[in-house]
């Protein structure tokens, strides 16, 4: 009998022991249109604009406080989490959104032939790509009489500083990325568009809890120039009747636009 009035006990206690005190501040940004989103729990989320006068219930639980949070969030800056317990009653918290360094390339292949577009043809392939600063939009047809495959877990960049990176398409999901690739198959006259990306580029954010794309080319001190007159290769094999063309791709950037 013991027992049970203890459990009960127990019980009345961890129920009744969390309670919320309401906290109040004000959240101003730059810009003043980014999005504010204050989540107190999962079933308590309240949005607000910039300068925003914020009041949220805070458990008194240590575990329970800490998950709340104000999200920041605007369409081409790096988001902003700020845990409330970090903020103090009546305080004006000033956040500042750093701007994402988006931009568009053009390109031209030097070799196997010189084109003053990234753009290739011979007798078994045809293929074309432009690029922005996540990755290439790449057309890839088959022009030959027999099927081909694409062997896509060979494929690589090879980037500014000679660094190599695997390569994936946008049919690879990307919790799948660092596993074996499977080749593509294209039958004669068939042909594929789609995004390719490195697959180091495609990185987890543990904070968010969702897949964030990184710049294929990273801008040294957000300096778009740079990227100008710089050279990298593109290497995809292809299998035509069992035996393996090492399509290798030299590339010149050559223009850099901020979007």
């Amino acid at each position: 009998m013991k027992k049970y009035v203890l459990f009960f006990c127990v019980m009345v206690l961890a129920s009744g022991c969390v309670t919320t005190v309401s906290k109040n501040f004000t959240v101003v940004v730059d810009p003043p249109d980014a999005k504010i989103k204050v989540v107190a729990s999962k079933d308590d989320v309240q949005e607000y604009q910039s300068p925003a006068n914020v009041s949220v219930p805070v458990p008194n639980d240590r575990v329970l406080e800490a998950r709340a949070m104000v999200e920041i969030t605007k369409d081409s800056y790096k988001p902003k989490r700020i845990p409330v317990r970090t903020i103090q009653e009546g305080e004006t918290v000033n956040v500042t959104l750093e701007r994402i360094s988006h931009y568009q390339l053009t390109l031209r292949l030097l070799s196997p032939v010189k084109a003053e577009e990234f753009a290739f043809r011979d007798k078994t392939i045809t293929l074309s790509s432009t690029a922005t600063d996540q990755g290439f939009n790449m057309s890839l047809s088959n022009v030959g009489a027999v099927p081909i495959k694409i062997l896509w877990n060979q494929a690589e960049l090879r980037d500014l500083n000679g660094r190599q990176h695997r390569l994936m398409h946008s049919g690879i999901r990307y919790q799948d990325r660092n596993n074996p690739a499977p080749a593509q198959t294209l039958a004669p006259g068939g042909s594929v568009q789609q995004a390719v990306l490195r697959t180091d580029a495609v990185v987890y954010s543990q904070e968010w809890k969702m897949y964030e794309l990184q710049p294929i080319f990273p801008l040294e001190g957000g300096n778009v120039e740079a990227l100008k007159g710089k050279v990298f290769y593109i290497f995809i094999p292809i299998e035509v009747d069992r035996q393996i063309i090492p399509y290798s791709f030299k590339v010149e950037i050559v223009d850099a636009v901020k979007g």
